[in-house]
């Protein structure tokens, strides 16, 4: 059931408390936890624990859209069972598998299904080992092996990557989309931890500590492996920050909290504009956070309720988010209800769905015979600056311009080109750096606009929250053989 403002949904799944808004309740006296979700929000896997009736032990579980938990299949010979992350479609789940009655027999599994469950790992007899992140694409498996990092490929063959020079124990915490970038820490005798990154071109290199916190772990990285989350401690008094790397292997520390508050890393988007986590106090009370290049900190249920979480409704107490989508629109976690058991709860942004109106009506064919459209996905919320443009049926390969105006009119043909356009008054070409692009061989190209550097006479204009604005693509085209120009259809966004 959707929120009765349409922008948020919000979804306890299991056992709601009292002050939670619950949309699905399924009634199910267990402890359940989240640990990741596919890359459109409708895949949580986690864990799960029954507390009326024995054995009261750990099984891997998947909740798909309905809400309804499946517990995935033990492999043989295990008894216990966890879910650390799931592919981008939600199809393919890794995690661990272990005996309560030989704890020392961990082994990393991945399950093509709920209920295929194939053990990794290479040595005889086997080895420790865990399994704590899988590409978007499902292609590659990282975690750990005899107490060194690893992955395997789809074919379960085990590759070791090693330490940093001087260690001896290592492990990898999670890889991008196509499992190319790993991240995770190296440490030495005294188990003093260095963050990591590991390509396959240059291996394993050190990401430097921040000054001050010397001790750091990479856990997260966005789809292009580019921008780095981790988090890093003090050598003395055991204080954490949490920090980034972008395109380098030098830290910026996320500051404007209180240097006594403990912070936990739950995930990050794949942009690496959003981060998710809790920050808890010296009393243990938790604050869910979100961090965006743009605001820098916010507490958790204020960046909802700006998103469009209605007044009335809130996260439940105790919420701690563990996992993002990759688009960011879709957070999930869980919270600690009476006597530590636990709940897991989804807050989707709807807000970031189609923002648009078509104007000026269906756009001129082009050479492939279609007519180019144009789309705006998003939030209309000017404070967001979170609003892409995307033009699809454009000729692949084709260089593609977008322009934008606040008047529209009749449409008109300009000289050289066989498309119309609408927009009138100023028309402002968005054809800065990075913003040109050719369309792909599916003929959609897009571009993330800067609301608050669209460009103006003399310089920018910051668009203003009660404008309304017009967009369209401009595409090379050819027709009858001849080089020319088309444009696509017209978007309108009302921005709020």
């Amino acid at each position: 059931m959707r929120s009765a403002h349409p922008h948020l949904l919000v979804a306890f799944l299991a056992v709601s408390s009292a002050q939670a808004q619950a949309t699905l309740e399924l009634g199910l006296p267990d402890m359940l936890g989240a640990t990741a979700v596919s890359a459109d929000g409708s895949v949580i896997v986690g864990w799960r624990i029954p507390v009326l009736a024995p054995p009261f032990l750990l099984s891997g579980v998947v909740l798909g859209p309905s809400g309804l938990p499946l517990t995935v299949t033990h492999p043989a010979g295990f008894d216990i069972t966890g879910l650390n992350d799931v592919t981008d479609d939600g199809s393919t789940f890794v995690g661990l598998a272990n005996n309560a009655s030989s704890p020392t027999s961990v082994r990393a599994v991945r399950w093509d299904g709920a209920s295929n469950p194939v053990l990794l790992g290479t040595s005889s007899p086997p080895a420790p080992s865990l399994a704590n992140g899988i590409s978007g694409d499902g292609a590659f498996v990282v975690g750990s092996h005899d107490n060194l990092a690893a992955r395997w490929d789809s074919s379960g063959q085990l590759q070791i990557l090693g330490t940093l020079p001087g260690d001896v124990g290592s492990y990898a915490a999670s890889t991008n989309g196509d499992g190319s970038v790993i991240v995770g820490a190296s440490r030495d005798a005294g188990f003093c931890v260095r963050a990591f990154k590991w390509t396959r071109v240059d291996g394993m290199v050190e990401l430097l500590a921040p000054a001050g916190y010397p001790y750091c772990r990479g856990t997260h990285l966005s789809d292009d492996g580019a921008v780095v989350v981790g988090i890093a401690s003090s050598a003395i008094s055991a204080l954490y920050v949490v920090c980034v790397w972008r395109d380098s292997h030098v830290p910026t520390v996320l500051t404007e909290i209180p240097v006594s508050w403990t912070p936990s890393l739950a995930s990050m988007s794949g942009d690496g504009r959003l981060i998710f986590g809790t920050w808890t106090t010296p009393a243990g009370a938790d604050f869910p956070y979100v961090w965006s290049s743009g605001s820098g900190y916010e507490d958790l249920d204020s960046y909802l309720h700006r998103y469009g979480l209605p007044s009335g409704q809130s996260l439940p107490a105790a919420a701690r988010p563990q996992a993002v989508s990759r688009d960011g629109r879709t957070v999930v976690g869980d919270q600690s209800l009476g006597n530590s058991v636990e709940d897991v709860w989804r807050a989707h942004d709807g807000s970031r769905d189609a923002i648009h109106r078509v104007t000026c009506g269906a756009a001129t064919p082009n050479s492939t015979g279609v007519p180019a459209s144009l789309s705006a996905a998003g939030s209309p919320f000017v404070a967001a600056n979170d609003v892409t443009l995307r033009a699809e049926s454009v000729p692949p390969s084709a260089l593609t311009m977008f322009v934008a105006s606040q008047s529209i009119g009749a449409p008109t043909v300009p000289m050289g080109s066989v498309g119309s356009i609408c927009l009138q008054g100023h028309v402002s070409r968005l054809n800065g750096p990075d913003q040109l692009s050719l369309s792909g061989l599916n003929g959609a190209v897009e571009l993330r606009l800067d609301l608050m550097g669209t460009p103006a006479p003399g310089g920018t204009y910051a668009v203003m929250a009660g404008e309304t604005w017009h967009y369209q693509a401009v595409y090379r085209d050819r027709w009858l053989g001849a080089p020319t120009f088309n444009f696509s259809s017209a978007a309108e966004v009302i921005y709020r």
